[in-house]
């Protein structure tokens, strides 16, 4: 598994030149990876950074090029250089030679990227998707490559685990823990998408095995920094707390899953007005017992504000 030593590492690998930027400035790309890790917390959970950053500078199985042009062409929308733009004095321009970029590996010729399952292809497609539907308003391709995503996902098996507390070796709990952190973002991102353009999702609750259980809190205790928040960019002397929110995200996203089946489903018209009201007032008391049951520092109330972090993130989140 991977240790707190892992961000010392980013940094002696980006400063030897060993990581595998395909060509993009090192200042610039280490800048964006900063911003995305600041702002991944939910869709950027689908990478597991430890191993991402480590496998740049192996050349080792977690990391591919397209994977990186997903993540710099979503740090892009919120960095203020005018290198992320293919017109520096166009903003409208901006992430568009990244996203050209991961267009072009995606589509190579021979290369089958969109035709052969592959983890890293998986989260690549699932991150550009976000993007294009939180940022770029291309609702029909976010739909598509999240399609897409999700179906390798299940090619891949991930969304089922047979004994998943069995860990034989490091990488083998390794694998599990990065498997576990792209199922559920994955998970996540499908119920935002159904949930924002009305369409039905692609992974159910009731045919997953899947644990809401990650073994590797390497970055719930790391201090947040506000960059892309502030104008003056700091470490706060509070903790990110990404794993724990990313914990009641999948919690929420349950829930979620169990409202567009119940409520939403096209054969939810066929039942009567007073069985969706039955229905309706117990998943609005599985929200409201989720909502009490958050720990106290993602627990944002008006009153009981001194044991909560309130960061951008645990915000939005209730």
């Amino acid at each position: 598994m991977a240790h707190h030593t892992a961000g010392h590492l980013e940094m002696i690998n980006a400063n030897s030149g060993k990581l595998d930027l395909d060509g993009v400035d090192v200042d610039l790309a280490m800048d964006l990876l900063s911003i995305f890790w600041n702002r991944q917390h939910y869709e950027g959970s689908a990478i597991y950074r430890p191993v991402f950053m480590r496998d740049m500078a192996a050349n080792g199985p977690y990391f591919s090029k397209l994977l990186l042009y997903a993540i710099l062409f979503a740090a892009s929308k919120y960095a203020v250089d005018d290198r992320v733009r293919s017109d520096p004095h166009d903003p409208e321009t901006t992430g568009i030679p990244f996203r050209r970029r991961f267009e072009e590996i995606l589509v190579e010729p021979g290369a089958n990227r969109l035709f052969e399952s592959k983890l890293t292809t998986a989260q690549a497609l699932l991150i550009v998707a976000n993007v294009l539907l939180s940022w770029r308003d291309e609702s029909s391709l976010a739909w598509h490559y999240t399609g897409v995503a999700i179906n390798m996902i299940i090619d891949l098996g991930i969304h089922t685990e047979r004994h998943p507390t069995q860990f034989t070796s490091i990488y083998k709990a390794e694998k599990v823990e990065l498997h576990r952190r792209v199922f559920w973002a994955a998970f996540i991102l499908d119920k935002i998408h159904a949930i924002y353009q009305g369409r039905p999702a692609r992974l159910s609750g009731t045919n997953i095995s899947v644990p809401i259980l990650f073994h590797d809190d390497y970055d719930e205790s790391e201090p947040f920094q506000t960059i892309t928040f502030t104008t003056t960019p700091r470490q706060l002397r509070r903790p990110t707390h990404s794993l724990s929110t990313m914990v009641e995200l999948c919690k929420l996203s349950q829930i979620m899953d169990k409202i567009l089946r119940e409520l939403y489903a096209e054969q939810s018209q066929s039942r009567t007005a007073s069985d969706i009201l039955n229905t309706s007032m117990i998943l609005h008391h599985e929200l409201k017992r989720w909502r009490g049951e958050l720990p106290p520092h993602l627990n944002v109330r008006r009153r009981g504000l001194e044991t909560a972090v309130i960061l951008p993130h645990t915000l939005a989140m209730v």
